[in-house]
């Protein structure tokens, strides 16, 4: 069922700023995700270079991974 055939012509006007919102949000969490993922490879070849472990590498560079 199209709920949209429905709605008042403005409702979009109402929404559409809650939707970039939302956007906007969505692409900031995407931007920290790779970083935090291109750091995690960064310590990844530290730790190997190192001959040690990524738990290890957090640990030394007092990193907590879970946060």
């Amino acid at each position: 069922m199209d709920t949209h055939r429905n709605m008042p012509p403005d409702y979009l006007d109402h929404y559409y700023p809650l939707l970039q919102r939302n956007k906007h949000y969505t692409d900031l969490l995407h931007t920290y995700n790779e970083i935090k993922d291109a750091t995690q490879n960064m310590l990844s070849i530290l730790a190997k270079l190192e001959g040690s472990t990524l738990s290890e590498a957090h640990s030394s560079l007092d990193i907590d991974p879970t946060k």
